[in-house]
């Protein structure tokens, strides 16, 4: 569980569970949404895309941040 803010000051929040396949669609969503298309060399890529493909370390890296960042439980 992990701590979660409102009104009253702060309680636990119960992990939002979710398949590794859900998580990593939400995340691209978000990822796209927050920073647009990608150039490069003038053809349009999402941002997602363009990470995966240009630093996989990096995006991992990302998405599992994400994950802890929204207190997703990855299910089996």
């Amino acid at each position: 569980m992990a701590l979660r803010r409102n009104k009253e000051g702060w309680d636990m929040a119960e992990p939002k569970e979710m398949t590794e396949y859900e998580a990593m669609a939400r995340f691209r969503v978000a990822l796209n949404a927050h920073y647009g298309p990608v150039l490069v060399v003038g053809k349009s890529y999402t941002t997602a895309t363009a990470l995966e493909k240009l630093d996989a370390s990096a995006y991992q890296t990302y998405f599992n941040d994400w994950i802890d960042s929204q207190n997703i439980e990855l299910m089996d």
